[in-house]
Protein backbone atom coordinates (compact mmCIF):
# COMPACT_ATOMS: atom_id res chain seq x y z
CA UNK A 1 0.00 0.00 0.00
CA UNK A 2 1.26 3.45 -0.90
CA UNK A 3 -0.97 6.45 -0.32
CA UNK A 4 -0.93 9.97 1.06
CA UNK A 5 -3.66 11.87 2.86
CA UNK A 6 -3.67 15.68 2.40
CA UNK A 7 -3.99 17.89 5.46
CA UNK A 8 -7.33 19.57 6.04
CA UNK A 9 -9.30 17.11 3.88
CA UNK A 10 -11.79 14.27 4.27
CA UNK A 11 -10.14 11.16 2.86
CA UNK A 12 -12.21 8.06 2.15
CA UNK A 13 -10.75 4.54 2.18
CA UNK A 14 -13.21 2.31 0.33
CA UNK A 15 -13.29 -1.42 -0.07
CA UNK A 16 -15.47 -4.51 0.32
CA UNK A 17 -15.62 -6.36 3.62
CA UNK A 18 -12.34 -8.18 4.21
CA UNK A 19 -10.29 -5.86 2.00
CA UNK A 20 -7.98 -4.95 4.90
CA UNK A 21 -9.27 -1.44 5.68
CA UNK A 22 -9.54 -1.90 9.43
CA UNK A 23 -6.18 -3.71 9.56
CA UNK A 24 -4.55 -0.75 7.81
CA UNK A 25 -6.12 1.71 10.26
CA UNK A 26 -4.96 -0.37 13.24
CA UNK A 27 -1.41 -0.40 11.85
CA UNK A 28 -1.49 3.39 11.45
CA UNK A 29 -2.76 3.71 15.03
CA UNK A 30 -0.02 1.43 16.38
CA UNK A 31 -2.50 -1.23 17.52
CA UNK A 32 -0.96 -3.73 15.09
CA UNK A 33 2.65 -3.93 13.94
CA UNK A 34 3.41 -4.24 10.24
CA UNK A 35 5.68 -7.09 9.20
CA UNK A 36 7.51 -4.72 6.90
CA UNK A 37 7.28 -1.20 5.54
CA UNK A 38 6.83 2.08 7.39
CA UNK A 39 4.18 4.72 7.98
CA UNK A 40 4.51 8.37 8.88
CA UNK A 41 1.90 10.71 10.33
CA UNK A 42 2.72 14.43 10.37
CA UNK A 43 6.10 13.42 8.86
CA UNK A 44 6.95 11.39 11.99
CA UNK A 45 6.96 7.61 12.66
CA UNK A 46 3.37 6.61 13.37
CA UNK A 47 4.22 4.81 16.62
CA UNK A 48 5.65 7.84 18.44
CA UNK A 49 3.72 9.07 21.45
CA UNK A 50 3.92 12.67 20.22
CA UNK A 51 2.02 11.55 17.11
CA UNK A 52 -0.62 9.58 18.99
CA UNK A 53 -1.62 12.60 21.06
CA UNK A 54 -2.65 14.34 17.82
CA UNK A 55 -4.94 11.48 16.73
CA UNK A 56 -8.58 10.76 17.53
CA UNK A 57 -10.14 7.36 16.79
CA UNK A 58 -13.71 6.16 16.45
CA UNK A 59 -13.73 2.35 16.10
CA UNK A 60 -16.36 0.55 14.05
CA UNK A 61 -18.02 -0.81 17.21
CA UNK A 62 -17.70 1.83 19.92
CA UNK A 63 -18.49 0.48 23.39
CA UNK A 64 -18.58 2.08 26.81
CA UNK A 65 -19.87 0.65 30.07
CA UNK A 66 -23.66 0.77 30.21
CA UNK A 67 -23.81 2.41 33.62
CA UNK A 68 -22.16 5.59 32.29
CA UNK A 69 -23.89 8.69 31.08
CA UNK A 70 -22.40 10.64 28.18
CA UNK A 71 -20.80 13.06 30.64
CA UNK A 72 -19.33 10.41 32.96
CA UNK A 73 -18.09 8.40 29.96
CA UNK A 74 -16.24 11.41 28.59
CA UNK A 75 -14.69 12.10 32.00
CA UNK A 76 -13.60 8.46 32.27
CA UNK A 77 -12.11 8.33 28.78
CA UNK A 78 -10.48 11.73 29.16
CA UNK A 79 -8.72 10.65 32.34
CA UNK A 80 -7.49 7.51 30.54
CA UNK A 81 -5.88 9.91 28.06
CA UNK A 82 -4.25 11.75 30.97
CA UNK A 83 -6.28 14.90 30.42
CA UNK A 84 -6.86 17.32 33.28
CA UNK A 85 -10.38 17.28 34.70
CA UNK A 86 -10.62 21.04 34.25
CA UNK A 87 -9.83 20.62 30.53
CA UNK A 88 -12.38 17.80 30.20
CA UNK A 89 -15.05 19.92 31.89
CA UNK A 90 -14.30 22.79 29.54
CA UNK A 91 -14.55 20.61 26.41
CA UNK A 92 -17.64 18.54 27.20
CA UNK A 93 -20.46 21.13 26.65
CA UNK A 94 -19.27 22.07 23.16
CA UNK A 95 -18.80 18.44 22.13
CA UNK A 96 -22.22 17.40 23.43
CA UNK A 97 -23.74 20.20 21.36
CA UNK A 98 -21.63 19.36 18.27
CA UNK A 99 -22.66 15.69 18.14
CA UNK A 100 -26.32 16.35 18.92
CA UNK A 101 -26.62 14.81 22.39
CA UNK A 102 -27.74 17.98 24.16
CA UNK A 103 -30.60 17.10 26.49
CA UNK A 104 -29.58 13.43 26.62
CA UNK A 105 -26.09 13.84 28.07
CA UNK A 106 -27.25 12.75 31.56
CA UNK A 107 -29.13 9.66 30.35
CA UNK A 108 -27.56 6.25 30.82
CA UNK A 109 -25.70 4.86 27.83
CA UNK A 110 -27.79 1.67 27.99
CA UNK A 111 -30.79 3.74 26.87
CA UNK A 112 -28.97 5.06 23.79
CA UNK A 113 -29.70 3.99 20.24
CA UNK A 114 -26.80 2.91 18.02
CA UNK A 115 -26.78 6.34 16.40
CA UNK A 116 -26.49 8.05 19.79
CA UNK A 117 -23.64 5.73 20.78
CA UNK A 118 -21.84 6.62 17.54
CA UNK A 119 -22.27 10.30 18.35
CA UNK A 120 -20.82 9.71 21.80
CA UNK A 121 -17.95 7.83 20.17
CA UNK A 122 -17.28 10.81 17.92
CA UNK A 123 -17.30 13.11 20.96
CA UNK A 124 -14.68 10.97 22.76
CA UNK A 125 -12.50 10.95 19.63
CA UNK A 126 -12.57 14.76 19.66
CA UNK A 127 -12.14 15.22 23.40
CA UNK A 128 -8.40 16.00 23.33
CA UNK A 129 -8.68 18.26 20.24
CA UNK A 130 -6.79 16.02 17.78
CA UNK A 131 -5.54 17.24 14.42
CA UNK A 132 -6.27 13.92 12.69
CA UNK A 133 -9.37 11.73 13.04
CA UNK A 134 -9.64 8.07 12.08
CA UNK A 135 -13.29 7.06 11.68
CA UNK A 136 -13.91 3.34 11.05
CA UNK A 137 -17.35 2.83 9.45
CA UNK A 138 -18.83 5.88 11.23
CA UNK A 139 -22.32 5.60 9.68
CA UNK A 140 -22.70 1.82 9.42
CA UNK A 141 -26.07 0.67 10.74
CA UNK A 142 -27.45 4.17 11.29
CA UNK A 143 -30.78 5.45 10.03
CA UNK A 144 -30.86 8.35 7.51
CA UNK A 145 -31.18 10.96 10.27
CA UNK A 146 -28.18 9.53 12.14
CA UNK A 147 -26.09 9.34 8.97
CA UNK A 148 -26.93 12.92 8.09
CA UNK A 149 -25.94 14.17 11.55
CA UNK A 150 -22.61 12.31 11.56
CA UNK A 151 -21.87 13.53 8.03
CA UNK A 152 -22.64 17.13 9.00
CA UNK A 153 -20.32 16.87 12.03
CA UNK A 154 -17.49 15.50 9.88
CA UNK A 155 -17.86 18.30 7.33
CA UNK A 156 -17.81 20.92 10.11
CA UNK A 157 -14.62 19.41 11.50
CA UNK A 158 -12.99 19.55 8.05
CA UNK A 159 -14.01 23.20 7.73
CA UNK A 160 -12.32 23.83 11.10
CA UNK A 161 -9.03 22.54 9.64
CA UNK A 162 -8.99 18.96 10.87
CA UNK A 163 -7.97 16.01 8.70
CA UNK A 164 -10.45 13.13 8.65
CA UNK A 165 -9.63 9.60 7.48
CA UNK A 166 -12.91 7.74 6.86
CA UNK A 167 -12.87 4.00 6.39
CA UNK A 168 -16.13 2.73 4.91
CA UNK A 169 -17.94 0.50 2.44
CA UNK A 170 -21.04 2.74 2.24
CA UNK A 171 -20.24 4.44 -1.06
CA UNK A 172 -23.09 6.96 -1.15
CA UNK A 173 -22.11 8.44 2.21
CA UNK A 174 -18.44 8.68 1.33
CA UNK A 175 -19.14 10.17 -2.09
CA UNK A 176 -21.17 12.98 -0.52
CA UNK A 177 -18.53 14.15 1.96
CA UNK A 178 -15.01 13.03 0.92
CA UNK A 179 -12.53 15.18 -1.01
CA UNK A 180 -10.28 12.28 -2.05
CA UNK A 181 -10.60 8.50 -2.14
CA UNK A 182 -8.62 5.30 -2.28
CA UNK A 183 -10.13 1.95 -3.27
CA UNK A 184 -8.68 -1.08 -1.50
CA UNK A 185 -9.21 -4.68 -2.62
CA UNK A 186 -7.52 -7.80 -1.19
CA UNK A 187 -5.00 -5.76 0.79
CA UNK A 188 -3.96 -3.54 -2.12
CA UNK A 189 -4.84 0.02 -3.12
CA UNK A 190 -6.05 -0.31 -6.71
CA UNK A 191 -7.05 3.34 -7.33
CA UNK A 192 -6.87 6.73 -5.64
CA UNK A 193 -7.60 10.36 -6.38
CA UNK A 194 -10.48 12.82 -6.23
CA UNK A 195 -13.92 12.02 -7.59
CA UNK A 196 -13.20 13.72 -10.92
CA UNK A 197 -10.01 11.73 -11.44
CA UNK A 198 -11.67 8.41 -10.66
CA UNK A 199 -14.70 9.09 -12.84
CA UNK A 200 -12.53 10.16 -15.77
CA UNK A 201 -10.92 6.72 -15.71
CA UNK A 202 -14.19 5.05 -16.79
CA UNK A 203 -15.81 7.81 -18.85
CA UNK A 204 -14.65 6.11 -22.07
CA UNK A 205 -16.56 3.00 -20.96
CA UNK A 206 -19.62 4.78 -19.55
CA UNK A 207 -19.71 8.28 -21.08
CA UNK A 208 -21.80 11.10 -19.71
CA UNK A 209 -25.21 11.53 -21.34
CA UNK A 210 -27.67 14.43 -21.25
CA UNK A 211 -31.40 13.61 -21.23
CA UNK A 212 -33.98 16.17 -22.31
CA UNK A 213 -37.68 15.68 -21.64
CA UNK A 214 -39.64 17.67 -24.23
CA UNK A 215 -43.27 18.21 -25.25
CA UNK A 216 -44.48 19.05 -28.74
CA UNK A 217 -44.66 17.91 -32.34
CA UNK A 218 -41.25 16.53 -33.28
CA UNK A 219 -42.22 16.37 -36.95
CA UNK A 220 -41.39 20.07 -37.08
CA UNK A 221 -38.00 19.49 -35.44
CA UNK A 222 -34.78 19.19 -37.42
CA UNK A 223 -31.72 18.06 -35.46
CA UNK A 224 -28.51 20.08 -35.85
CA UNK A 225 -26.33 18.67 -38.63
CA UNK A 226 -23.70 16.98 -36.34
CA UNK A 227 -26.56 15.06 -34.65
CA UNK A 228 -28.39 13.87 -37.76
CA UNK A 229 -26.53 10.56 -38.06
CA UNK A 230 -28.47 9.16 -35.08
CA UNK A 231 -25.37 8.06 -33.16
CA UNK A 232 -25.10 10.93 -30.69
CA UNK A 233 -28.79 11.80 -30.44
CA UNK A 234 -31.45 9.17 -29.64
CA UNK A 235 -35.14 10.06 -29.60
CA UNK A 236 -37.21 7.68 -27.49
CA UNK A 237 -40.80 6.70 -28.15
CA UNK A 238 -43.40 9.12 -26.76
CA UNK A 239 -44.75 8.50 -23.30
CA UNK A 240 -48.03 6.59 -23.00
CA UNK A 241 -50.79 9.12 -23.61
CA UNK A 242 -53.61 6.83 -24.60
CA UNK A 243 -57.14 7.73 -23.46
CA UNK A 244 -57.70 6.97 -19.79
CA UNK A 245 -60.88 6.01 -17.93
CA UNK A 246 -61.84 7.56 -14.62
CA UNK A 247 -64.54 6.53 -12.15
CA UNK A 248 -67.50 8.86 -11.75
CA UNK A 249 -68.50 8.99 -8.08
CA UNK A 250 -72.04 10.23 -8.79
CA UNK A 251 -73.41 7.39 -10.94
CA UNK A 252 -72.39 4.08 -12.42
CA UNK A 253 -71.16 5.49 -15.72
CA UNK A 254 -67.49 5.51 -16.64
CA UNK A 255 -66.26 8.64 -18.41
CA UNK A 256 -63.47 8.43 -20.98
CA UNK A 257 -61.17 11.44 -21.15
CA UNK A 258 -58.91 11.82 -24.18
CA UNK A 259 -55.88 13.56 -22.71
CA UNK A 260 -53.93 13.18 -25.96
CA UNK A 261 -56.14 15.80 -27.54
CA UNK A 262 -55.20 18.46 -25.00
CA UNK A 263 -51.67 17.50 -23.92
CA UNK A 264 -48.71 17.68 -26.36
CA UNK A 265 -46.84 14.46 -26.95
CA UNK A 266 -43.84 14.05 -24.66
CA UNK A 267 -40.52 12.56 -25.76
CA UNK A 268 -37.13 11.88 -24.24
CA UNK A 269 -34.04 12.93 -26.18
CA UNK A 270 -30.70 11.43 -25.15
CA UNK A 271 -27.54 13.25 -26.16
CA UNK A 272 -24.47 11.03 -25.77
CA UNK A 273 -21.38 12.89 -24.59
CA UNK A 274 -20.99 16.16 -22.76
CA UNK A 275 -20.36 18.61 -25.59
CA UNK A 276 -21.78 21.97 -24.49
CA UNK A 277 -21.82 23.39 -28.04
CA UNK A 278 -23.88 20.46 -29.32
CA UNK A 279 -26.25 20.78 -26.37
CA UNK A 280 -26.70 24.51 -27.05
CA UNK A 281 -27.40 23.81 -30.75
CA UNK A 282 -29.92 21.11 -29.83
CA UNK A 283 -31.76 23.43 -27.44
CA UNK A 284 -31.85 26.20 -30.07
CA UNK A 285 -33.33 23.77 -32.65
CA UNK A 286 -36.01 22.60 -30.20
CA UNK A 287 -37.03 26.14 -29.32
CA UNK A 288 -37.12 27.13 -33.01
CA UNK A 289 -39.60 24.28 -33.59
CA UNK A 290 -41.75 25.59 -30.73
CA UNK A 291 -41.07 22.47 -28.65
CA UNK A 292 -41.16 22.91 -24.87
CA UNK A 293 -38.20 21.66 -22.82
CA UNK A 294 -39.58 20.20 -19.60
CA UNK A 295 -36.38 18.94 -17.99
CA UNK A 296 -32.65 18.56 -18.66
CA UNK A 297 -30.66 15.97 -16.71
CA UNK A 298 -26.96 15.17 -16.89
CA UNK A 299 -26.25 11.51 -16.15
CA UNK A 300 -22.63 10.81 -15.23
CA UNK A 301 -20.92 7.68 -13.96
CA UNK A 302 -21.04 7.43 -10.16
CA UNK A 303 -18.44 6.36 -7.63
CA UNK A 304 -20.27 3.04 -7.25
CA UNK A 305 -19.55 2.22 -10.90
CA UNK A 306 -15.86 3.05 -10.45
CA UNK A 307 -15.75 0.95 -7.30
CA UNK A 308 -17.40 -2.08 -8.91
CA UNK A 309 -15.12 -1.89 -11.92
CA UNK A 310 -11.97 -2.10 -9.78
CA UNK A 311 -13.38 -4.71 -7.40
CA UNK A 312 -14.49 -6.99 -10.23
CA UNK A 313 -11.20 -6.55 -12.09
CA UNK A 314 -9.22 -7.39 -8.93
CA UNK A 315 -11.34 -10.45 -8.19
CA UNK A 316 -10.33 -11.88 -11.57
CA UNK A 317 -6.63 -11.54 -10.71
CA UNK A 318 -4.80 -14.17 -8.61
CA UNK A 319 -3.80 -13.20 -5.09
CA UNK A 320 -0.22 -11.90 -4.87
CA UNK A 321 2.39 -14.38 -3.70
CA UNK A 322 3.47 -14.05 -0.09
Amino acid sequence: INLQVPRGSIFGLLGPNGAGKTTLVKILLGILRPQKGSATIFSQPHWQQSVRTKIGYLPEHFHVARHHTAISALYFLGRLSRMKESTIAQRIPGLIDLVGLKGREKNLVRTYSKGMKQRLGLAQALLHEPELLFLDEPTDGLDPVGRHHIRTCIERLRDDGKTIFVNSHILQEVEMMCDEFAIMVSGQVVANGNIGTLLSQIEHEQPTVVRLEVAGDLERFTAPEPLQDGKLLVIDSPLDQSPRKTENNFDDEVATIDIAASVPQQHTLTLHGNDQQLLNALIDSLRSANISILNITQVRPRLEQVFMRYVQASEQQPYPAR
